[in-house]
């Protein structure tokens, strides 16, 4: 059976920010509420609130905030802020940016 490297890296990415936003604070070598083969291990830091996130054509990952800043990370580290929406995300209480897509034909 061979595993689709995309979800497989999506789904250790969404351990990864579950464990970032304090939703998963267990040892990384611990598999608690991971499937099977998976443990929680985080590849990037310095997120407030990160929400979701989306892979880019060239292997970048654009991670949305709740606030409305969506950052890139590139080979695990905070490349900087890709765009900033704040002005135009009302993120009071359970609002704010959350979820993130890449048109097919992003550049």
């Amino acid at each position: 059976m061979s595993t689709n490297p995309t979800i497989a890296r999506g789904a250790l990415l969404t351990l990864a920010l579950a464990s970032l936003t304090g939703a998963a604070m267990v040892p990384q070598t611990a598999s608690a509420g991971a499937p099977p083969g998976f443990r929680i291990q985080p590849v990037a830091a310095g997120f407030q609130g990160p929400t979701a996130f989306a892979y880019t054509p060239d292997g970048r990952v654009l991670v949305a905030e709740k606030s409305g800043l969506v950052k890139t990370v590139v080979n695990g580290q905070v490349a900087g802020t890709f765009i900033d929406l704040r002005e135009r995300v009302n993120d009071y209480w359970n609002r704010g940016l959350l979820g993130i897509a890449v048109d097919p034909r992003f550049a």
